[in-house]
């Protein structure tokens, strides 16, 4: 399903947490370098939060970065060009309420997970 498309009759209202995890599938794109040096004037820094939850998926742990504040969910994953398999990051929204995700500036391949009370409800993925 594409971001922001909603099931017909299921609104996204029941959605608690909202979890983007770039490693369910253990593969992440990384840009290769060209050989070739770009500015580091150009260069935007990403933001990396400190892993403060994890996450157990199909008897899979994965280890989370929590993006708390609104400016943390608005930077969300951007300008990320790897992200280790099993990481991720979380978007805590409480109380529960539709979510739309913009992917700007996302350069990772990532899945988006959304779960309510411990049981993943949809996945939605950018190859």
């Amino acid at each position: 399903m594409p971001y922001g498309m909603r099931k017909p009759n299921k609104p996204w209202t029941f959605v608690l947490s909202a979890v983007a995890v770039t490693a369910l599938l253990i593969s992440c794109y990384t840009p290769q370098s060209s050989g070739g040096s770009a500015p580091s004037s150009r260069r935007t820094p990403s933001q990396v939060l400190p892993i403060t939850a994890t996450a157990t998926i199909a008897n899979r742990v994965f280890e989370l970065e929590v993006a708390q504040t609104p400016r943390q969910q608005e930077f969300g994953l951007m300008y990320r060009t790897f992200m280790p398999p099993n990481r991720g990051m979380l978007f805590p929204f409480q109380p529960a309420q539709p979510v739309k995700f913009w992917m700007k500036h996302c350069l990772i391949s990532l899945d988006m997970i959304f779960w309510r009370q411990g049981t993943v409800v949809a996945i939605a993925t950018k190859p």
